[in-house]
């Protein structure tokens, strides 16, 4: 009886699939920089901001 060779198999390839991405994931490959996602997060948090301290000077 013959084996079927492991490469011939779908969860094979499956498995090497997930295991890049996990790699990739790890060393931070992909994905927003560092840099890019607190540019989005620091505008709305400034017209928050200045929402806020515009508010509260007026109700003085």
């Amino acid at each position: 009886m013959k084996k079927k060779v492991i490469w011939k198999k779908w969860w094979f390839w499956l498995l090497i699939i997930l295991g890049i991405g996990g790699v990739g994931n790890l060393l931070g490959l992909g994905g927003t920089s560092p840099s890019t996602a607190g540019k989005q997060t620091s505008a709305p948090n400034s017209a928050r901001q200045a929402k806020t301290q515009g508010s509260s000077t007026s109700s003085h």
